[in-house]
């Protein structure tokens, strides 16, 4: 998560990623995130070692906008909130997600094809929880998944 209005960036534990203070500074102010650090390689696609081992520079994707303009946005629906995630986005030239409407099981074998990690599946009338519905591509083919 991000966090421009109290200047820090932190892990899903809440432990502070001190390590990415300069991905903070790109951020805009008066703003909280909930998005990924990623390294992406030279097709776009997010390569987990080269975040871990530094090989590649980092890259903050927000999915989602908690805080604009210094007011809570939680509380209004995953639709809403996208708005202002795309807004946000152009306006500061951030990098975004894709979002994907209807039937998840083809672009579910898409991303299994393509071997990236997962999905995230959120209904548009959804207002925000850290408790959202992911799933996660195996190398066997088959899905975890989790809350």
């Amino acid at each position: 998560m991000a966090d421009t209005v109290h200047g820090r960036m932190l892990s899903k534990n809440c432990n502070p990623l001190h390590r990415y203070k300069t991905l903070l500074d790109k951020l805009p102010a008066g703003y909280i995130f909930d998005g990924e650090i990623v390294a992406l390689d030279e097709t776009g696609r997010p390569q987990f070692n080269d975040l871990l081992f530094s090989r590649r520079e980092p890259t903050y994707i927000p999915f989602d906008v908690l805080v604009a303009d210094g007011e809570d946005v939680r509380g209004l629906p995953l639709k809403e909130r996208r708005a202002i995630l795309d807004k946000v986005v152009r306006r500061y030239g951030l990098e975004r997600t894709e979002q994907f409407f209807g039937e998840g099981r083809p672009l579910f074998s898409a991303v299994c094809k393509l071997d990236l990690e997962g999905i995230v599946a959120k209904r548009l009338e959804d207002v925000y929880s850290p408790e959202t519905k992911w799933f996660k591509t195996l190398k066997s083919g088959i899905f975890a998944e989790s809350r």
